[in-house]
């Protein structure tokens, strides 16, 4: 699984993490937190520009990698949860309105991001 970075994801991320331990999954995770691998990036990670300029500057010229390849087999849920998977909701469903315009928003240049659901929400 990639690592998630904002406060929301990771606590969550965390709970499933100690529930599929209990069912004794073994968690692997990988880099995902750029298109580049992290060991091709030319930079050290805590040196990772702040803003998308710079970094696509810094990164000019790195190609990226090839995927991994598809797992032939994946299993199911886990068995001690009684998952029930459900049907996918439609956006009328989630209290949204489909046909809806986007609004506009002007991004902020060169200014703190901070990321996370609960954050996501303020600003709609």
């Amino acid at each position: 699984m990639h690592r998630e970075v904002s406060n929301d994801e990771i606590q969550g991320e965390n709970k499933i993490e100690t529930a599929l331990k209990d069912e004794g999954v073994e968690i692997n995770s990988f880099w995902g937190g750029t298109l580049y691998h992290i060991d091709d990036l030319p930079f050290k990670l805590e040196e990772m520009p702040t803003n998308y300029g710079e970094f696509r500057e810094r990164v000019k010229g790195i190609k990226v990698r090839n995927t991994i390849d598809v797992l032939d087999q994946l299993k199911g849920l886990p068995s001690g949860g009684n998952v029930d998977p459900g049907e996918i909701p439609s956006l009328a469903d989630l209290g949204l309105n489909p046909n809806a315009s986007k609004t506009q928003v002007k991004p902020v240049i060169n200014g703190p991001v901070i990321g996370g659901e609960t954050e996501a929400l303020k600003q709609a």
